[in-house]
C-alpha cells in the first residue's frame, strides 16, 4: 500500500506502527491536511483522548462497558 505519511516511509523506525493504526482505523491520513504525523514530536492531550476513545472503539468498549 505504501506510507500513509510523507514523514513516516517505509524504512522510518515508526512506519509498521503507524501503517497499522491506519490499518485498524487509529489514525486516519486525512486528519493530516499535509500528510505528515510528525513522529518525533509530543502529541497534545486531545491527539492522546482521541487515540484512546479510537482504541476503545475499535475494541468493542463503550462507555461503562
Amino acid at each position: 500500500a505504501g506510507p500513509h505519511f510523507l514523514d513516516v516511509l517505509e524504512d522510518h523506525w515508526f512506519y509498521p506502527w503507524a501503517d497499522r493504526a491506519v490499518a485498524e482505523g487509529l489514525l486516519t491520513p486525512a486528519a493530516y491536511p499535509e500528510r505528515k504525523l510528525r513522529p518525533e514530536e509530543p502529541i497534545t492531550r486531545a491527539e492522546a483522548a482521541l487515540a484512546v476513545v479510537r482504541r476503545q472503539l475499535h475494541c468493542g468498549l463503550s462507555r461503562g462497558g
